[in-house]
């Protein structure tokens, strides 16, 4: 009886000391854990030569966007699809797959010198320098960001705010 004893307060103090040891696997602290699909408003609007609103796009309150870690410090987040006009005769221009550099605060700020391209329903492809800034909030897990597109003496500013 005694070894019985001996033998499970051993059993104890192991699975004690092995619960005790275990460290938390979240990565609850860091900006990238906060991959995955985000849902929310997806706006924008075409300005020219500064002149703001020259036209809007139909907002998209429904709209997705993919943040995956790629595992080195970037993230690359897939903006989704956008129109200009409403009707049968809109153009619809694709999405982007940006890679960004996840600061540690969750912020991301990078430009692109005309290699984003998009193509429209009709087959056009416009090529665009661009501009790419917003945030990933760790505690909300929010996304929000501002893509700005240049071309020529036109520009498009999308925007995008949801959650995960």
């Amino acid at each position: 009886m005694r070894n019985f004893k001996t033998i499970i307060l051993a059993a104890i103090t192991l699975f004690g000391t092995t619960l005790v040891s275990c460290s938390n696997d979240d990565d609850d602290d860091n900006p990238r854990s906060t991959a995955g699909i985000y849902k929310g408003l997806h706006t924008g609007y075409l300005t020219n030569d500064g002149i703001d609103n020259v036209f809007a796009f139909p907002n998209n309150p429904e709209a997705q966007v993919t943040l995956t870690d790629n595992g080195d410090g970037t993230v690359t987040i897939q903006t989704p699809s956008y129109a200009l006009g409403e009707s049968e005769s809109a153009l619809v221009y694709t999405g982007y797959d940006l890679t960004v550099k996840l600061n540690n605060n969750g912020t991301f700020n990078e430009d692109y010198p005309n290699n984003i391209k998009s193509i429209s329903s009709r087959g056009n492809v416009i090529e665009f320098a661009a501009h790419f800034d917003g945030h990933v909030d760790v505690e909300s897990k929010q996304l929000t960001y501002e893509l700005t597109l240049n071309h020529a003496s036109s520009h498009i500013i999308l925007t995008f705010s949801g959650k995960k």
